[in-house]
């Protein structure tokens, strides 16, 4: 492209320096922060392109970008980055776009709020594809974990899923806010990420909070929704975190105690963990991960 676009849309073709050319075509979904076309290469081969709001001069986004970009665990439930490339608009303006590989599936908040255009909502799930999907969704974040990352973002919003009963494969996407475990946050002092799924230090310290325990808070709560579809009621009769905080303590787990069908008493306490205030009481992703797996091997 000899003149800057003023703004990048369906049918434009994009290179990508290890890619080739890609052409973007329909908006396959729209979010707070990016637009997420699918794209076709020159071979054919599909790709989700993600492609940020234009900014001027924002090192907080230029971090995050760059931290996304590195995010490439071989592993079929993570979303890798495989490619990325940065346009100039003729406003001045520069859009990055990243290139990942393409999944066609709804968001798992789709499933949790079926309208009438689906077929399925998570209610006529069978218990053992549930308990196969939580145990998806922990292998994926345990992968991370391991490779010394936080995700920063876990929610029903980021969970793609195949639901076929037999696999019920799924792709954690949005690193946008992920980094390294040990990495300091540039700015601190902001909130990020999905309010449902916050910690309660990520509401107390900001983006300061933010941690693989928190992460393991927000796969708690997400289990929590998979599993029981009065869920969300059941937070608000409790008068949510700080509630239970004065009235049941710091350790004391806030999902239900009633253990779901499909879960033995063990694991659904190692589950429960997972939501306990005080951070440092809840299991490492590891840790889940194994226990849901044992369900899989009865």
């Amino acid at each position: 492209m000899s003149e800057k676009p003023i703004s990048i849309k369906s049918g434009m073709k994009i290179r990508f320096e290890n890619l080739g050319e890609i052409t973007l075509q329909e908006r396959w979904h729209a979010g707070g922060s990016a637009t997420i076309y699918r794209g076709i290469g020159d071979n054919g081969e599909e790709f989700a392109i993600k492609r940020y709001r234009p900014r001027i001069n924002d090192l907080q986004h230029q971090k995050d970008v760059e931290l996304e970009m590195q995010v490439s665990f071989d592993h079929p439930s993570i979303c890798r980055c495989l490619g990325h490339t940065a346009i100039e608009l003729s406003s001045g303006r520069e859009s990055h776009l990243l290139a990942f590989p393409f999944f066609e599936g709804p968001e798992l908040s789709e499933l949790l709020l079926p309208d009438e255009e689906n077929s399925r909502g998570m209610e006529e799930f069978y218990s053992n594809e549930k308990v196969l999907l939580c145990y998806r969704i922990s292998e994926a974040i345990s992968i991370v974990h391991q490779e010394g990352w936080l995700h920063g973002d876990i929610s029903d919003r980021n969970i793609l899923l195949n639901p076929d009963p037999e696999t019920m494969d799924i792709q954690l996407i949005d690193f946008e806010f992920a980094r390294p475990a040990e990495m300091q946050p540039l700015n601190g002092e902001i909130r990020r990420g999905t309010p449902e799924y916050w910690a309660p230090e990520m509401i107390e310290f900001k983006w300061r909070g933010s941690s693989k325990m928190a992460d393991i808070w927000a796969v708690g709560m997400l289990i929590g929704h998979i599993m029981d579809p009065h869920f969300k009621q059941y937070l608000g009769e409790i008068g949510g975190w700080r509630d239970w905080l004065e009235s049941r303590g710091s350790n004391e787990p806030v999902l239900p105690e009633k253990c779901p069908e499909g879960f033995t008493a063990e694991v659904w306490s190692m589950v429960r963990k997972c939501t306990i205030i005080s951070r440092n009481l809840r299991p490492d992703a590891k840790e889940l991960e194994r226990a849901l797996h044992s369900l899989l091997e009865v």
